[in-house]
């Protein structure tokens, strides 16, 4: 059969990387005007814009006149756009963002006539086994990608349970058993950029070129990428391929696209395509292609990203989905801003913390507008809520404040909350300060909706100002008196809320206490004792395990970048066996909490030789570095909270980061035999290998995570949840749970010398940790929903009308499915009614049951109205769902 060379003209373009944002641009500025004006040449028939919408969208902010020549291109075939707004790193953006950045990717593409049907993952740092799924519920004909697996080539042992199939071309099968035709860049994605047109130096460069690409094609179909990073158009492609097609008259030399190189490949296919399954890690490589260690690079972005995600898709999105239930409309072009601020800062060189400094304070500042607009469009949800509940306020001329607890998320909540309430208001300014200043303070008690008095502590704040901005008049200032609320909200129904009364009078009841030791907290659940080094022994009284020794800080020398972590020479320090402040700070009938403080002497810095690697550009792989002899005295402080009905201990740490080129981590022993251990990904939880495959040859063992890992057997375990720390590693030793919580280095790595000061993460640190025992491998499942739940805290404000028609108590929406695990709850992207979307963590199948409160519709990742599902005899939809599953309903109330 006759060899086709499939040559795809295209450039990787990193957003921001080795260059800051504006300075990137500017050379894509260029590039694209020499890319629209040769796609306007009958000889130059296609060019692919990278798989994302941004560059085109960054583009026509310099150049708005291009606007309709880039649409005309776009609706001829000749300029392939989309499917994603940008190409994201797919483990450590949230499995909602991974939906999101397609949903818009594919309405934007639309707008121009259609998005390119190729799920285009060229340089992601590892793939979620879930993409496949996600793909072929938004129509991809094919995926194309790079890194994760190891291909053998067509003289190699196939082996895909081990990723290592023998050729480029197979189907990649997600955990729910969907697949899609998959292309791996053997070559990567530069095997075709350069081409010669002088014919001695073509034959040459063809020659070798055509063999690789051979080697590992599953059919006479040759793909070719005509580019790399950032990389110019070849003006001349179309000289050069001639040039070809004059040396190998037998070869057929085509300036293609990647949808015509997939459908040439499937339709020429001799033999079934190999099956790979599940994450493309790279557990079965070498282990340098993942670049793992970038989850810990510069942890304040990882921080803000998860503070980022959790705000739109867990708190204002569902908030705003209630409000529209009740009556209120959303704002869907805010939301969608919020998002496409938040995902320009998902690009895999982006989030992953491997750019040069300045990238990454630019991208501070995108998250901090995304979450700017996040908390308004959730205030403003609040609000209108608050104004339609018929709530009982005080009575009129005594102090106090009536209090509404929002759950926006999908399960009934119990949980401490905090809320700040003003409970005496005078409008005005000075003169509103005096006459507040002459209103008595009072002692106050707390009711709930049902009238049951509620402990709870109450914390004068004094006089504060404040202001109202009302629709239909000026600014309202005022001054008010202010007091803090602490209480246990106890069943808040999901997607809803429950209100209580602050009121003037003194508290009843006798106390109670959650500390019965010197060191000990406990409920009825758990037992927590904290030893005389800081660590923990906690007790699981359901299952009867103790887990001891927890929260161990570990501190070694890191020599490497900010993509790979490198140990530096000399033992570990730790916090071990040494004595620890500890003190009680906390004890409410409510919560108790613990504080334990170390004082860590930890060397300053790497030796000098550190500096003269990063010069000489020697391989991060191969260093023999030791730590500085000056120490610094680092005080960590770790707070162990537990509240009256909760089945997690609560971790906060405090520190601040005074050393450089080196990683902190915290050590959770679990003593639990075995091999696997589990941690989730995008819409999945894995039971992963504590140890990789036998290539492995990178110098760390760590891992990814999203919201936690866990180490179980058949009748117990230990889970870990983080509220943005994404590094774990299981150790050997007792099979300790490993959570990184920073890692401080001085360059970006890669393919020059690019000092990067600010990944030493100087200043203050801070990390929230949930620790989670679960009833062995069984309560998985439970464990990952409750990570789900750490994401967020019950939230109250108040409410200062009382003329609405919702009652004090009420859920918007309820359901039911067993190892269900919802992600969104929200308005439609196309303003009809709202999307739900959940999927099955179980291997085994099970069913969604929503009583008929709204009428139900079946759906997919791009909101796609589907067939009405109807109720069965008892008014309730039911819905099966398969093993790992992702389902999407559309509901119209």
């Amino acid at each position: 059969m006759k060899t086709t060379a499939h040559v795809v003209p295209h450039s990787h373009w990193d957003r921001e990387w080795y260059l800051p944002f504006e300075q990137h641009r500017a050379r894509l500025v260029a590039l694209l005007d020499s890319v629209l004006e040769l796609l306007q040449r009958d000889d130059y028939t296609s060019y692919h814009l990278d798989g994302q919408m941004i560059a085109l969208e960054d583009y026509l902010e310099i150049r708005p006149q291009k606007r309709e020549l880039a649409k005309r291109l776009v609706r001829e075939g000749r300029l392939k756009i989309g499917p994603w707004y940008i190409l994201q790193d797919t483990y450590l953006t949230g499995s909602e963002a991974n939906v999101r950045n397609l949903l818009v990717g594919m309405r934007m593409a639309g707008e121009y006539g259609s998005a390119c049907r190729i799920g285009y993952l060229p340089d992601a740092f590892g793939n979620a086994g879930q993409m496949p799924q996600l793909f072929a519920q938004a129509g991809m004909k094919a995926a194309v990608f790079g890194r994760g697996v190891h291909l053998t080539g067509r003289d190699g042992v196939s082996a895909p349970e081990k990723l290592c199939p023998r050729l480029s071309e197979f189907l990649w099968e997600s955990p729910d058993g969907s697949r899609i035709p998959s292309v791996y860049f053997a070559n990567w994605y530069n095997n075709g950029m350069e081409i010669p047109t002088e014919p001695e130096a073509a034959k040459r460069w063809w020659d070798q070129h055509l063999a690789d690409a051979e080697r590992y094609a599953a059919t006479s179909h040759l793909l070719l990428m005509n580019g790399c990073d950032h990389q110019p158009v070849q003006r001349d492609l179309t000289e050069a391929l001639e040039t070809a097609r004059k040396l190998y008259p037998d070869c057929a030399f085509l300036q293609s696209s990647l949808e015509d190189y997939a459908d040439a490949v499937l339709s020429s296919l001799e033999a079934p395509l190999e099956v790979i399954r599940g994450e493309l890690e790279g557990q079965r490589t070498d282990g340098h292609g993942t670049l793992r260690n970038t989850a810990s690079a510069r942890w304040r972005i990882k921080a803000l990203n998860r503070k980022n995600e959790v705000l739109l898709e867990k708190r204002a999105e569902p908030m705003a989905a209630m409000a529209g239930m009740a009556g209120a409309p959303c704002d869907g072009d805010l939301f969608n801003h919020a998002w496409k601020l938040l995902m320009q800062n998902h690009p895999h060189d982006s989030i992953c913390g491997c750019s040069i400094d300045e990238v990454h304070r630019e991208m501070e500042s995108r998250y901090h507008r995304s979450i700017q607009l996040g908390e308004w469009l959730k205030a403003q949800a609040q609000d209108a809520l608050a104004k339609r509940i018929a709530a009982k306020l005080p009575p009129s001329g005594q102090s106090g404040a009536t209090l509404v607890v929002w759950n926006p998320g999908a399960w009934e909540r119990t949980g401490v909350v905090e809320v700040v309430a003003g409970v005496d208001r005078v409008y005005g300014t000075q003169d509103a300060l005096a006459e507040l200043r002459k209103h008595p303070k009072r002692a106050y008690r707390l009711l709930r909706s049902d009238g049951a008095e509620i402990p709870c502590r109450v914390e004068d704040l004094c006089e504060q100002f404040g202001f109202e901005l009302p629709d239909d008049r000026f600014r309202q200032p005022y001054f008010e008196r202010r007091v803090r609320v602490t209480f246990e909200a106890r069943s808040v129904p999901a997607f809803g809320y429950d209100t209580y009364l602050l009121e003037e009078g003194s508290a009843s009841g006798e106390r109670t206490s959650l500390v019965t030791g010197e060191r000990r907290m406990e409920n009825a659940l758990l037992r927590a004792e904290i030893l005389e080094d800081g660590t923990v022994d906690l007790l699981d009284k359901r299952t009867g395990r103790t887990y001891t020794g927890l929260g161990v800080f570990e501190d070694v020398g890191d020599v490497g970048d900010e993509y790979v972590f490198t140990k530096g020479l000399g033992d570990a320090i730790t916090t071990r066996g040494v004595p620890a402040e500890i003190r009680l700070v906390e004890d409410d009938p409510f919560r108790a909490a613990f504080c334990v403080e170390h004082a860590m002497k930890i060397p300053a810095c790497a030796d000098e030789a550190l500096q003269k690697a990063v010069c000489a550009m020697e391989p991060r792989e191969t260093r023999q570095i030791g730590r500085s002899v000056e120490l610094v005295e680092t005080r960590i402080r770790a707070t162990y909270a537990l509240s009256a009905d909760s089945r997690q201990i609560d971790v906060r740490v405090e520190t601040e980061n005074v050393v450089k080129d080196h990683r902190l981590r915290m050590l959770f022993p679990t003593d639990i035999a075995g091999d696997k251990h589990y941690a989730d990904a995008v819409f999945d939880v894995i039971n992963r290998p504590d140890v990789p495959g036998e290539n492995w040859i990178n110098p760390s063992r760590c891992d990814r995570m999203q919201l936690f890992a866990a180490v179980a057997d058949e009748r117990s375990g230990l889970a870990v949840s983080n509220r943005g720390q994404y590094e774990y590693e299981i150790l050997d030793d007792r099979r300790t749970l490993a959570v990184t919580l920073l890692r401080a280095v001085g360059e970006l790595g890669d393919w020059g010398v690019f000092p990067t000061p600010e990944a030493q993460c100087p200043g203050p640190f801070e990390a929230e940790l949930a620790l989670i025992p679960l009833q062995g491998e069984d309560g998985v499942a439970e464990g990952y929903r409750l990570a789900h739940e750490f994401q967020t805290q019950l939230e109250a404000n108040t409410v200062r009308t009382a003329n609405g028609k919702l009652p004090a108590r009420h859920s918007f929406l309820q359901w039911e499915g067993d190892g269900l695990i919802c992600t969104c709850l929200k308005n439609a992207a196309d303003g009809k009614g709202f999307v739900m979307r959940l999927f099955n963590v179980k291997n085994e199948p099970t069913m969604l049951s929503m009583p008929i409160a709204h009428a139900v519709r079946r759906s997919d990742i791009l909101e796609t109205c589907g067939p009405m599902i109807a109720p069965d005899a008892e008014g309730v939809v039911r819905l099966p769902v398969r093993p790992k599953e992702i389902i999407t309903v559309r509901l119209e109330v």
